[in-house]
C-alpha cells in the first residue's frame, strides 16, 4: 500500500474478515474493524476480496464501512472487486473526538417535526414518515426512554417548537399538501390545547422561547412565497415583531423573544443555503457572525449568546448534500464543536449548548430516522471503532396497489413508492393532470400548464418534479417545474423531443436521447433555469429506459436508427461509456436507480408487452419478480427497494394499474459457504 508519509506517526493495519464470521447472522452483520485514537487523519483505506462471497446466489450481499466511508460495494460472487477508499495525503478523513451518544430511538420515524425541553423532560411531537402523511402524536423523553404523550389536534409536518415538555408549543406547520398551518397548540405535560393563531400561516418555520413569550421566524406562507418575517406570543395571541433582513425559510432559531438567533436557511433571494446568522433584541433583527458552514433544514438551541446548532443540508435543491458537524456561538462568532453520529436534514432537537439532544430526520440515503443523539460536554469518547458490515439485500416481489384514477400510457412519474407523483401522459389524447400516491390512495395534483406524453420526468421528490419535452399535438421542449402544488414554466430543452427519458432532480437534471423524425443521441443539462447542450450518448435512441443524476446516470435498451437494442450506456456527467447490455432487446420500460444499482420493469421485447422485472448490481442484470400484469409504456417511481409501476398499456389497453415493489433483507447470510475479505487502513495519529 503507497502512502505519503508526514512528519507525524503514520500507522498501518490490516485485518480479515471470512464468512465464517457471518455464521450466526441472518440478514446483516455488523463488527469492528480499527480502533482509531481522538485526532486522527484516515490517509487510505483498501478493501481486498481475497475470495468471493458465495452460498447465497440467489442474492447480493453489500458491504459498508461506518462515516460513509466505503458505501454499498457489492461483494457477491464476484472474483476480484478490490476497492480503495482514499489514498490521498492533502485530502484526509479526520477524527476529532466526539460528544455525541446514540440514545433510544423514537417509536415512528419522523421528519419535519417540532421539539423542545431538555435532555432530561424532552418533547417530540408532529412531522411525516411517508407512510403517515402528517402526524399527530407525541413522545415525552425522561433523559432514558421514549413514551406516547397526548396527540396533536391534527397531524401537522414542516412545523416548529419550542418552550419545555410541561408548557411546550408547536408553531405553524403544514396540514396538507397544499394547505399550510396558522394554528398554535399549547402543551401541559399530558395533552395538547388551543392556543392564538398565527397572524401569516406557514411551515417550514423556526422558533424559540418559551410557552408564554415565543417567537415565530421566517418560513414558507404559500408555494412560491417566503417569508422575511416574525411573529410574538404572550401566551394568547401573536403580533408582528421585527422584519428579518432577507426572506427565508428552514432556518434553526435559539433563545428568547427578546435575545434571538435565526441561523442559515434557505434564501430564495440568492438562491442558495447560506451561513448567514441574525440576532434579535427583542425589536430589530441585524446579523451577527456567519456560521462555519452554511446549512439549512438544521437543528439549533441555546441562547443568543451560546448558541448551539447541527447537522443539515449544504445545498440548495434537491440533491441533498448533508453535514454532521455542529457549532457553537458565543455571541459573535461561530466555532467547530463534534460531528454527529449520522448526518440528516429536517431533524428537531433542543437543550443548552452543552447538553442537548436531536430526534429524526432524514439521512444521505433518503431513510427516515426515528433515532436520538444526545450532546453533553461531559461525555468525551477519545477513540472511535471503525466499523464494517455486510447485509444480505434480499429478493423482492411486486404487490398491487389501489389502482390510479386515470388510465394513461406514455407517462411520466417520479418521487418515492410512499409518494409517487405521475403527471401527463395518453388518455386518447396528451393529458395535463397529474396524480400522486399518498400510501393509501392517489389524489388529484395541479395540472401541467401544457398537456403532453411521451416526455422525460425526474424528481427526488413530487414536490420537486420536472416534466421536459414530449408530445403535445407536435413535438416540444418546453419543460415545467413543480412545486407541490402548482406547475411553472421551466428552461426550453435545445433540441425539442418526444420519447425521450430525464433523470437528476429538479434543479440538476439530465435529458438524454429521443425522437424527432429520427432518433437522438442529444444530451442536455439543466440547472434549474437553462438547458445546456453536453456530450452525446454513443448511439441515438428513443422509446428507451433511464434513471440516475446528472452527474451518473443509465440509458437502457430503446430504439436505435432503424431497429430496437438490450445495449446500455452509463453516463459520468462528462462523457457517456458502454454499458452492461440486457438480455434482449427492450423498449418503453420503466427504471429506477443509478449505474450501481439499478432495475427496471415492464416494456416490449419481442414484439410484445411483458411484466419482466430486472435488477442491475453495476456489474450484471438479474431476473426477479415479475410484475403481475404485463405492462409497456408505463411509469416507474422510487429505488430498488421500494418502487412504484405506474399505468402504462396492457391486454385492456391504457391502464390504471399500479404495483409496490419491496424488496426486504434476506435471511441467509449464515447460508455462506465462502469469502474473504483484507481491510488495510493507514492514518497518522496526532496524539
Amino acid at each position: 500500500m503507497q502512502i505519503q508519509t508526514f512528519d507525524a506517526n503514520v500507522v498501518e493495519s490490516s485485518v480479515t474478515k471470512t464468512y465464517s464470521d457471518f455464521s450466526a447472522s441472518n440478514s446483516t452483520y455488523s463488527g469492528n474493524l480499527f480502533q482509531l485514537p481522538k485526532n486522527c487523519s484516515i490517509l487510505s483505506i483498501d478493501m481486498t476480496v481475497d475470495e468471493a462471497f458465495t452460498g447465497n446466489e440467489s442474492n447480493e450481499c453489500f458491504m459498508s464501512i461506518n462515516r460513509d466511508l466505503i458505501t454499498q460495494k457489492n461483494i457477491t460472487n464476484v472474483l476480484d472487486q478490490d476497492y480503495t477508499y482514499r489514498n490521498l495525503a492533502d485530502n484526509p478523513y479526520f477524527f476529532v473526538g466526539t460528544n455525541w451518544s446514540a440514545d433510544a430511538d423514537l417509536s415512528e420515524d419522523r421528519r419535519g417535526h417540532g421539539a423542545c425541553g431538555t435532555t432530561s423532560a424532552g418533547l417530540c411531537f408532529g412531522g411525516d414518515n411517508r407512510a403517515v402523511s402528517y402526524i399527530n402524536s407525541t413522545e415525552e423523553y425522561n433523559g432514558t426512554a421514549w413514551s406516547a404523550g397526548g396527540n396533536l389536534s391534527a397531524g401537522t409536518g414542516l412545523t416548529s417548537g419550542c418552550g419545555t415538555q410541561s408548557a411546550g408549543l408547536c408553531v405553524g406547520g403544514r396540514i396538507s399538501g397544499t394547505d399550510y398551518d396558522d394554528k398554535t397548540e399549547e402543551y401541559n405535560g399530558t395533552s395538547w390545547s388551543a392556543g392564538g393563531n398565527l397572524s401569516t400561516q406557514r411551515r417550514s418555520l423556526s422558533s424559540c422561547g418559551i410557552e408564554s413569550a415565543a417567537l415565530a421566524i421566517g418560513g414558507r406562507s404559500g408555494a412560491s412565497t417566503v417569508e422575511d418575517t416574525s411573529e410574538e406570543y404572550n401566551g394568547a395571541s401573536w403580533s408582528s415583531g421585527g422584519n428579518l433582513s432577507y426572506s427565508k425559510s428552514f432556518t434553526a432559531a435559539a433563545g428568547t423573544i427578546s435575545a434571538a438567533l435565526c441561523i442559515g436557511g434557505y434564501n430564495t433571494d440568492s438562491d442558495i443555503t447560506i451561513s448567514q446568522t441574525e440576532e434579535y433584541d427583542g425589536t430589530t433583527w441585524t446579523l451577527g457572525g456567519n456560521c462555519l458552514i452554511g446549512t439549512s433544514r438544521s437543528s439549533g438551541c441555546g441562547t443568543s449568546t451560546s448558541g448551539f446548532k447541527c447537522s443539515g443540508q449544504t445545498n440548495s435543491g434537491s440533491d441533498h448534500i448533508l453535514t454532521n458537524e455542529s457549532e457553537t456561538y458565543n455571541g459573535n462568532v461561530w466555532s467547530a464543536s463534534t460531528r454527529m453520529l449520522v448526518a440528516r436534514r429536517t431533524l428537531a432537537g433542543d437543550g443548552t449548548q452543552t447538553q442537548n439532544f436531536t430526534t429524526g430526520g432524514i439521512d444521505d440515503s433518503g431513510k427516515y430516522l426515528a433515532s436520538t443523539e444526545i450532546f453533553s460536554t461531559t461525555t468525551s469518547v477519545d477513540y472511535e471503532w471503525l466499523q464494517f458490515s455486510i447485509e444480505s439485500a434480499g429478493v423482492g416481489a411486486w404487490s398491487s396497489t389501489v389502482p390510479m384514477i386515470r388510465a394513461l400510457s406514455y407517462l411520466a412519474a417520479c418521487g418515492s413508492a410512499q409518494g409517487a407523483l405521475v403527471f401527463g401522459g395518453d388518455d386518447g389524447t396528451p393529458t395535463s393532470g397529474s396524480e400522486a400516491f399518498n400510501g393509501i390512495a392517489w389524489v388529484n395534483e395541479g395540472t401541467l400548464s401544457t398537456a403532453r406524453y411521451s416526455h422525460g420526468g425526474t424528481g427526488e421528490v413530487y414536490e420537486a418534479a420536472l416534466a421536459c419535452g414530449g408530445w403535445t399535438g407536435s413535438i416540444t421542449g418546453t419543460s415545467e417545474e413543480y412545486n407541490g402544488t402548482s406547475w411553472s414554466g421551466g428552461g426550453t430543452l435545445n433540441t425539442a423531443r418526444y420519447h425521450t427519458e430525464a433523470s437528476g432532480t429538479q434543479t440538476a437534471a439530465l435529458s438524454f436521447g429521443g425522437y424527432t423524425t429520427v432518433s437522438l443521441d442529444s444530451t442536455e443539462e439543466y440547472n434549474g433555469s437553462v438547458w445546456s447542450v453536453v456530450n452525446s450518448l454513443n448511439s441515438v435512441r428513443s422509446l428507451h429506459g433511464g434513471c440516475g443524476t446528472q452527474t451518473s446516470s443509465l440509458a437502457i435498451g430503446g430504439y436505435l436508427s432503424s431497429g430496437y437494442t438490450n445495449s446500455c450506456e452509463e453516463y459520468d456527467g462528462t462523457v457517456w461509456t458502454t454499458g452492461v447490455s440486457v438480455d434482449t432487446n427492450r423498449w418503453v420500460m420503466a427504471s429506477v436507480g443509478n449505474p450501481a444499482l439499478a432495475m427496471f420493469f415492464g416494456g416490449a421485447k419481442d414484439g410484445n408487452r411483458t411484466a419482466d422485472t430486472f435488477e442491475f448490481d453495476g456489474i450484471s442484470w438479474r431476473a426477479t419478480d415479475s410484475l403481475n400484469i404485463a405492462r409497456s409504456t408505463l411509469g416507474g417511481a422510487g429505488s430498488t427497494t421500494a418502487a412504484m409501476s405506474c399505468a402504462g398499456n396492457s391486454s385492456d389497453g391504457k391502464s390504471p394499474y399500479s404495483e409496490r415493489w419491496d424488496k426486504a433483507p434476506s435471511q441467509n447470510l449464515s447460508g455462506l459457504t465462502a469469502g474473504s475479505l483484507t481491510f488495510n487502513i493507514a492514518y497518522i495519529n496526532y496524539e
